[in-house]
C-alpha cells in the first residue's frame, strides 16, 4: 500500500503560534492584567457621556510593551472648567503623552494619537444596567492611573492655532474706486482728449444750446 503524501498548501497564515510563553483563550473576554505597561494613543474624540451627557474625551490605547503587547483599551476623561480634580487628571495625561498645546493651554483631541504614556492598570468594580432585565448588576472594569511620560520620550511642543480670516476694513470700496479712478483712461478716449477742439463756423453764428 503506498504511502500518503503530505499535501502541499499555499496559504500558510504566521501568527506567531510556537511563542512559548502564548496561552489557549475560550473567547471569554478578560481585562488586562494589574500592572504597568507603556500604552500608544490609536484613536481620540469628543464625545457626549453615558450617564451625564457632557462631554468627555474617549481614548483608546494599544498595549505597545509586555506580553500583553497589541491589546487594546479605552479610558474616558471628563472635561470641564470648573471641577479641579477634573482639570488636574487631563494635566496629568497630557504632560503624560507630551501632548501639543497652544499659547492659551489649549489642545486638540486629534493631536493624541500616535503619542506613548506609561500607565497603570488597575482594576475596579462598577455599577451598570442589565439590558436584559434592566436591574442593577455589578461588574468589574480596569482603570489607567499614575500616568507618566514613557522612558526617552520627546518633550511636549507648543502649536498654533489656524490664523483667522480677517474680513477687509470697511474702507476698501473707497480705496478700490480711488485706485479705478487713477488708472489710465482707454487709448480711444485719451485720442480725443488730445484731439484741437472744433472752430465755431464762420458768419458769427452762436452756437446752438
Amino acid at each position: 500500500m503506498d504511502q500518503q503524501q503530505p499535501q502541499q498548501y499555499q496559504d500558510f497564515i504566521d501568527m506567531g503560534l510556537g511563542d512559548t510563553d502564548l496561552k489557549e483563550n475560550d473567547g471569554r473576554f478578560s481585562n488586562l492584567e494589574p500592572g504597568f505597561y507603556d500604552f500608544e494613543v490609536i484613536d481620540a474624540l469628543i464625545e457626549p457621556s453615558k450617564r451625564t451627557g457632557n462631554a468627555c474625551l474617549a481614548v483608546k490605547y494599544k498595549v505597545i510593551s509586555d506580553v500583553s503587547k497589541g491589546r487594546t483599551i479605552r479610558q474616558k476623561y471628563s472635561i470641564s472648567r470648573d471641577i479641579q480634580f477634573v482639570r488636574e487628571r487631563m494635566l496629568t495625561l497630557l504632560n503624560a503623552l507630551g501632548a501639543p498645546r497652544d499659547e492659551q493651554h489649549r489642545f486638540s483631541a486629534a493631536s493624541l494619537v500616535g503619542l506613548t504614556m506609561t500607565a497603570e492598570v488597575v482594576s475596579r468594580d462598577y455599577e451598570d444596567v442589565d439590558p436584559r432585565t434592566g436591574g442593577k448588576v455589578t461588574k468589574q472594569g480596569t482603570n489607567l492611573v499614575g500616568e507618566t511620560p514613557c522612558q526617552g520620550a520627546q518633550p511636549a511642543v507648543s502649536v498654533s492655532a489656524p490664523p483667522q480670516q480677517q474680513s477687509p476694513p470697511a474702507s476698501a470700496p473707497v480705496q478700490q474706486q480711488q485706485q479705478t479712478a487713477q488708472r489710465p483712461a482707454p487709448v480711444a478716449a485719451r485720442r480725443a482728449a488730445a484731439a484741437p477742439a472744433a472752430t465755431a463756423p464762420s458768419g458769427g453764428g452762436q452756437p446752438r444750446r
